[in-house]
């Protein structure tokens, strides 16, 4: 995680949520086996942990029982009772939807299993027409509300978010039947104490994408030969020159619920306490439409 008072990268680790929910989907062999056999690591550039994080585990009676009505048996008493206990105002709150969904966002950037782990962003380009495309979720902070990816200083992305620097980011999992619909605002980080740090804890493998002498997007001869290196070290600048992190700040998550019978979304609004302090608030929840 970035710590906006701290350029080094510092790894906090927090109990898991997951461990202790019940089973979502009936084939423990699938995402959900994966889910529940992790531990959420809130890394790498931050040593704050919600409260929630750090002192609640999570009861059946929550995030995973409480916010989806999944019923792979599709047997209609059991999906209505499910429905029913879902709206129970006792059973769920706001900041207890919020948590199940950063676990999972926390889990995805660390693994590429989860289906969270690639996300789209939309934004404006500079014609003023839509634009989207997938990129790798890298780090996701659920204290303070950021969502990072890394892409190509040339990538024509870049100048459009520079532009336009409000975006939507969206993630859907077809196991659990979730999407979120994240409004953000955009900041390009590049050649910072911010992106040196990531930098440096890219994977080699990583930074191969950045060592490629030609722009995102530029057009290629068919009988061009190069190769990429099979290894690009953290001391590489030229690689390095090129790279950048895309911090997405957000305050509203529109999650969608793909139910049986009947689907479910609510809006996840942030209300904050203080001007001074952007950690300071509390997460309020309204059901809408589908």
């Amino acid at each position: 995680m970035s710590n906006p008072n701290s350029n080094t990268p510092v790894t906090s680790h927090s109990p898991s949520l997951t461990s202790s929910l019940s089973p979502l989907v009936s084939d423990p062999s699938s995402h959900e086996a994966n889910l529940t056999s992790m531990t959420p690591s809130l890394s790498p550039n931050s040593d704050q942990t919600s409260k929630s994080f750090q002192n609640n585990s999570l009861s059946a009676e929550s995030p995973r029982d409480t916010f989806c009505a999944n019923d792979s048996n599709h047997q209609k008493s059991a999906l209505t009772q499910k429905i029913r206990f879902q709206f129970e105002p006792k059973k769920h709150s706001a900041q207890n939807c919020y948590d199940y969904l950063a676990e999972l966002l926390v889990e995805a950037a660390k693994s590429q299993k989860p289906p969270f782990h690639i996300m789209t962003i939309a934004n404006i380009d500079l014609d003023g027409l839509p634009d989207v495309r997938s990129v790798v979720l890298r780090h996701f902070d659920p204290v303070r509300r950021v969502v990072h990816f890394h892409t190509d200083i040339r990538s024509p992305k870049v100048k459009q978010l520079q532009a336009h620097a409000k975006a939507k980011l969206m993630f859907y999992d077809p196991i659990l039947r979730h999407q979120l619909r994240i409004p953000v605002t955009v900041t390009v980080h590049h050649q910072d104490d911010l992106t040196m740090a990531w930098w440096q804890k890219a994977q080699s493998i990583s930074r191969v994408c950045y060592a490629t002498p030609f722009a995102t997007g530029q057009e290629l001869s068919l009988e061009d030969s190069w190769q990429p290196p099979l290894l690009v070290h953290a001391d590489n600048l030229s690689a390095y020159s090129n790279f950048c992190l895309i911090e997405c700040v957000f305050d509203t998550i529109d999650y969608l619920q793909l139910c049986v019978g009947v689907h479910q979304r609510y809006l996840l609004s942030w209300v904050n306490k203080s001007d001074d302090n952007n950690s300071e608030g509390n997460w309020q929840l309204k059901r809408i439409t589908p």
